[in-house]
C-alpha cells in the first residue's frame, strides 16, 4: 500500500474455525482492521473477526511526487537590476503518487538563480523531488525617486553673471535604496540673474526635477577713470561748463567695466573765482 493510503482488501480473506470442526471464509471489511500506512516501512494489519485477533504484514511504500505546480508566485516578482531575488510568497502544490497533495514554501535553494544584471523578463525554474515548474520574474532598471543637494547654501552671484557651480553635487535617491552622487553641471540647471533678488534654480536629473535658491546680488563699482576733461573753461560765476566728450570708465567687483557719458547732474564745481578750481564727478557711490 502507497503511504498514506487504504489497504485494498480485494481478494482478502479469514477462515474462521469453529469448536465443531467446521470452518467458514469471510472477507475482510475495513471495519475488521486496525492499521496505519502514516510512515513507509513494513506494518502490521491487526484483524478482529467475530471475537478473535489475527494479524498480518504489509510493506507500506513511501509515496514519491508525480508533478509540481506553482501555487502562488513571490509576492514581488519585478527585481531591480543587480539585486537578488525574493521568493517570499510563493508557494509550490506537490502532488503524489497516491493522489494526495501537499502546498510547501518555495525557498531559494529551490529556485533556479536568474541574470538579473540585465532587465528584462526572467524565467525562474523550481526543483522539488525531482520535479520542475516554473514562474517569471521582471528585472527591471531603479528609477530615481529623489533628489538632494549639496554644497549649494548660501550661494550669491552678481546680476548678469553665471552661477559658480564648484563643489556643488546633487545626490540621486532610488528606488532600490541605492543613491548616486553626481557634480552638478550647467547643462542641468535653469535660472535667471537678471534682477536683484532671490532666485530659484532649477535642478534637472533624468526626469526628476528640484530646486534650490541662490541671491543675486548687483554689482559693486570699484573704480571710476575720466576721460575728456582736458581743456575745459568756464566764464566765472557761471555753470555753463561744457561736458560734451567728457566720460567715465566704471570698473566692477565682477570684472566687467563701462563708460559713461558725464553730465551735469553728476558733477560740482566751484565757480567763484578765477583760475584752477576742481570739478568733481560722482557716480555709483565713486567721486
Amino acid at each position: 500500500v502507497k503511504e498514506g493510503k487504504e489497504l485494498d482488501l480485494t481478494g482478502m480473506t479469514a477462515v474462521v474455525k469453529y469448536n465443531d470442526g467446521s470452518s467458514k471464509e469471510v472477507v475482510l471489511t475495513k471495519d475488521m482492521l486496525s492499521y496505519t500506512t502514516a510512515k513507509a516501512g513494513k506494518t502490521t494489519v491487526k484483524v478482529s473477526v467475530l471475537g478473535l485477533n489475527a494479524e498480518f504484514t504489509i510493506d507500506v511504500v513511501k509515496k514519491s511526487v508525480d508533478k509540481i505546480e506553482m501555487k502562488s508566485n513571490p509576492t514581488n516578482t519585478e527585481v531591480f537590476v543587480g539585486k537578488t531575488m525574493d521568493v517570499s510568497g510563493a508557494k509550490i502544490t506537490a502532488t503524489y503518487n497516491n493522489g494526495t497533495t501537499e502546498d510547501f514554501d518555495v525557498t531559494a535553494a529551490m529556485c533556479s538563480t536568474p541574470d538579473t544584471s540585465v532587465a528584462g523578463e526572467k524565467t525562474v525554474t523550481v526543483t522539488y523531488e525531482g520535479k520542475t515548474t516554473q514562474f517569471k520574474i521582471n528585472v527591471v532598471e531603479p528609477k530615481p525617486v529623489s533628489l538632494k543637494f549639496n554644497g549649494v547654501e548660501g550661494k550669491t552671484v552678481k546680476v548678469g553673471k553665471e552661477l559658480d557651480l564648484t563643489g556643488m553635487t546633487v545626490t540621486v535617491n532610488y528606488n532600490d535604496g541605492s543613491s548616486k552622487t553626481y557634480d552638478i553641471t550647467k547643462d542641468m540647471l535653469s535660472y535667471s540673474t537678471t534682477k536683484v533678488g532671490t532666485e530659484k534654480v532649477m535642478v534637472t536629473v533624468g526626469e526628476l526635477s528640484d530646486f534650490f535658491t541662490i541671491t543675486v546680488v548687483d554689482k559693486k563699482a570699484l573704480s571710476m577713470e575720466l576721460f575728456g576733461t582736458e581743456g575745459k573753461t568756464i566764464i566765472e560765476g557761471m555753470n555753463n561748463l561744457d561736458f560734451t566728450g567728457i566720460q567715465a570708465k566704471i570698473k566692477y567687483d565682477d570684472d566687467s567695466e563701462k563708460t559713461i557719458d558725464v553730465t551735469s547732474d553728476m558733477a560740482t564745481y566751484d565757480n567763484s573765482k578765477v583760475g584752477k578750481t576742481d570739478v568733481t564727478v560722482k557716480y555709483a557711490g565713486l567721486s
